[in-house]
């Protein structure tokens, strides 16, 4: 169980700093 949540950490992280990386590269 603290594995699985450690894995949806780690991939929610990743997944919103694509995110705020994709943002910055539109935006700037």
């Amino acid at each position: 169980m603290m594995r699985l949540g450690a894995f949806f950490f780690v991939s929610t992280g990743l997944f919103l700093g694509a995110l705020l990386a994709a943002l910055a590269g539109v935006s700037g």
